[in-house]
């Protein structure tokens, strides 16, 4: 399937995300073909190197399951084909390496695919066949992978040597994501919360609680689910780098269910442990966006707010007052009530706030602790809107602000006088009109 400027790309954690199973949901829901993927690591010269994909039931739920498969001696022959990546490591010995470590190094790469440098899976992808969107797709995956280890580890991200990210099959996730991210070019993304587990794993540098360092490094400014109440295993690792990398780079808005908008296609991509009652996999929904409204919509400006609300049925008018205040004092946007019946026909109040990102904490804090509710609802708006102009103009009353609605193109679409303005002159002369020619 080619990109579309009007789809909607939603990634739903089900139970965690990983590269396989972002690319097994793909194929699932026909985003890509099976073929495409599995002609991967041939673009990428691996030989003896294969990708099956299988109908798997995880709890009862039909999905695709991707397997990347490696001939013994794989990695070896591939090391041994290619002059530039042996030329490289020879290289090490200039950037202050010992010959004898420069050698180890050499050694150890031809005979495992478990101890790479980042700059040989850069040089790999960049002397592949995939097209160059791809290249560069799976290139910003590897980048984030890079730099979330050497922060794990406290070095450069030009000098991470990968351990289970270096493994074959997971340079060709890496590689079928970029690719898969190539052919969609999606308008929009959306994802769930992630699911990244719980306990402990055992990684190249032993047991480590879960997230394990780099995972933990990639899940930052995302939203976090609790691992379901139904998935009895106590120790699991749910989403994995690859699949936190992917996440990052395709930069999603985050929404508790689905987005709006008509549903053209959706698969699952299956992870290969076994939750028993719960389904191991990873969601992908392929939307259209009722919403598109190119000619229209690149006019403006476009963001997202966050709506706060709870019900009030026992606060005074003084205190409410006093929390509209408040809240407007920590960074809302605006604050408004409206009259509701509340439980037990008791006379209430919706008390709704809209703030940005930056600001939901402290006003979730306000209301909780400084409000008689027990409880809030938050959800998340995309909002459109005309770029904003301040002009002051003189009249009869001293100068007058005005705030103008422009379009990107700059067309002037509305003009509205400032209150704080109209206030002053209005103690002077209660008629004035500024659209009566007083100005």
């Amino acid at each position: 399937m080619n990109g579309n400027s009007d789809a909607v790309l939603f990634i739903e954690s089900i139970a965690g995300i990983a590269g396989d199973m972002f690319s097994a949901a793909c194929v699932d829901a026909e985003l890509v073909t099976a073929g495409e993927l599995k002609d991967v690591p041939d673009h990428l010269g691996f030989d003896g190197v294969s990708v099956r994909f299988t109908r798997v039931k995880r709890a009862h739920l039909v999905a695709t399951h991707m397997e990347v498969l490696c001939e013994e001696g794989a990695w070896t022959r591939f090391v041994e084909s290619r002059a530039e990546i042996l030329e490289h490591l020879e290289c090490l010995e200039s950037e202050g390496q010992s010959p004898q470590h420069a050698a180890k190094h050499s050694n150890e790469l031809k005979l495992q695919s478990n101890h790479i440098p980042v700059r040989v899976i850069e040089l790999i992808l960049d002397s592949s066949n995939l097209c160059p969107v791809a290249v560069r797709a799976a290139k910003d995956i590897l980048k984030e992978l890079a730099c979330a280890e050497a922060k794990a580890h406290g070095t450069e991200s030009g000098l991470v040597h990968f351990h289970e990210i270096g493994r074959i099959d997971s340079i060709v996730d890496i590689a079928m994501a970029g690719l898969i991210i190539s052919r969609l070019s999606p308008k929009r993304v959306f994802a769930s919360g992630i699911k990244l587990g719980r306990g402990n794993v055992r990684i190249a540098h032993g047991l480590y609680p879960v997230p394990p360092p780099a995972s933990a490094i990639l899940s930052q400014g995302f939203p976090v689910d609790p691992v379901p109440d139904s998935i009895s295993r106590r120790n699991l690792e749910l989403s994995t780098p690859t699949g936190l990398a992917i996440l990052r780079v395709l930069q999603p808005s985050f929404t508790q269910g689905w987005p709006s908008g008509r549903v053209i296609t959706h698969g699952c991509g299956a992870g290969s442990m076994e939750l028993k009652n719960y389904p191991n996999v990873t969601r992908v929904v392929w939307m259209e966006d009722l919403d598109a409204q190119p000619h229209l919509e690149s006019s403006f400006v476009h963001s997202e707010i966050i709506e706060i609300v709870c019900n009030l049925d026992d606060e005074t008018p003084e205190r409410t007052a006093w929390l509209q205040q408040q809240a407007l004092k920590r960074g809302a946007l605006d604050v408004w009530i409206t009259p509701i019946v509340g439980k037990k026909n008791r006379a209430a109040q919706l008390f709704s706030i809209l703030t940005d990102a930056q600001s939901k904490s402290e006003l979730v804090s306000l209301m909780l602790r400084s409000s008689a509710t027990f409880g809030l609802r938050t959800r998340r708006w995309d909002k459109v809107q005309l770029v904003r102009r301040i002009e002051t103009r003189d009249t009869i009353h001293g100068p007058l602000r005005f705030k103008i609605g422009i379009t990107m193109e700059g067309d002037e679409i509305k003009e509205k006088p400032e209150y704080d303005d109209l206030e002053k002159i209005w103690e002077k002369d209660p008629n004035f009109r500024p659209d009566s020619g007083d100005e």
